[in-house]
């Protein structure tokens, strides 16, 4: 069984018109650098790999962690720059069962065209041309949707809730009253409010789920949850307020144990008169934060945010 698990392609038919290489990374007894050239070069119906490229195809074949096979093809220019990355999966066990559709999928990235090419009428077996044989093969192939964006929709309760893509984090330095001190500034992009329902661009990016009064929920990729172009996130929106106090009854609660902790202690090594008043109100103590280290992370718990996606993968 195959399928299409992932695409991204920022691609133009003057593509095809470049200066292409190729370079390939893949288990011993899988198909090697030689044989994918030239099955793509057939299926194009012309040479296309030569040196000094413009472009290039860096491509590697490894076993999944949920597939028995995956292959990954980035698009990269000659300045270095990452112009977008396909991906496919093969539950087979031989890893030879992907040859094809990668042969295909690279050849699709040098010559979008292909993908819409009308399929030739078949000739006899043996007079078939190259690019006949790239033609029949991608008729049987389903549409490749296109990966650069995503359409996202968020289903959720609260209309606070925002996607939010992670801008980067810039670092500064000064000083404060016991010396210097380097300052960390994490930036976001407000996306888009739920619902959404809006085409994200560049969907490889790290996103969170945040907003006014919601708990923001770790990193995630919309890419890695793509289905026929569309993300799908069902969002259960936590209570920033009643996060920050479950964290500081969490926090009180600790430090209440602790105090009552060394009063219980102190008092039981005491020879004094007021040795008991020490123990008892040591055991109160520790009661009372053992009490309010319970709730702060059960008040904690139940206000994280949590994002579940169709393929079952869930963020908090």
């Amino acid at each position: 069984m195959h399928r299409l698990a992932l695409l991204v392609l920022l691609a133009s038919p003057a593509l095809a018109q470049s200066r292409w290489g190729l370079t390939w990374r893949a288990p011993e007894g899988c198909i090697g650098a030689g044989d994918l050239a030239q099955a793509v070069e057939e299926k194009l119906g012309k040479s296309i790999f030569a040196k000094d490229p413009q472009y290039r195809v860096e491509g590697s074949l490894q076993p999944g962690s949920t597939t028995k096979w995956k292959a990954r093809l980035t698009l990269v220019s000659a300045a270095g720059e990452v112009l977008g990355t396909r991906e496919l999966t093969a539950e087979d066990a031989d890893c030879r069962a992907l040859d094809k559709r990668i042969a295909l999928a690279v050849a699709l990235t040098i010559e979008p065209e292909l993908q819409r090419s009308v399929p030739a009428p078949a000739p006899a077996a043996s007079a078939r041309a190259p690019l006949a044989v790239a033609r029949e093969e991608q008729a049987q192939e389903p549409a490749l949707p296109p990966r650069g964006s995503a359409f996202v929709h968020i289903e959720t309760e609260s209309r606070e809730v925002r996607l939010l893509r992670f801008g980067g984090t810039s670092y500064g330095s000064g000083y404060g009253s016991k010396g210097p001190v380097t300052v960390a500034i994490t930036s976001f992009s407000d996306e888009c409010r739920a619902p959404c329902d809006q085409q994200i661009q560049r969907a490889d990016d790290r996103f969170h789920i945040g907003g006014s009064g919601v708990v923001m929920t770790s990193e995630f990729v919309l890419a890695d949850h793509l289905e026929r172009g569309r993300v799908n996130l069902k969002v259960k929106a936590g209570d920033a307020g009643a996060f920050t106090g479950g964290m500081f009854a969490l926090i009180g609660g600790l430090t209440a144990g602790v105090a009552g902790l060394s009063l219980t202690i102190a008092g039981a090594v005491s020879s004094s008169f007021s040795s008991g008043g020490f123990v008892a109100g040591g055991l109160v103590t520790l009661l009372v934060g053992g009490v309010l280290t319970v709730v702060g992370a059960v008040v904690m718990g139940n206000n994280r945010s949590e994002v579940t996606f169709d393929d079952g993968t869930v963020v908090r």
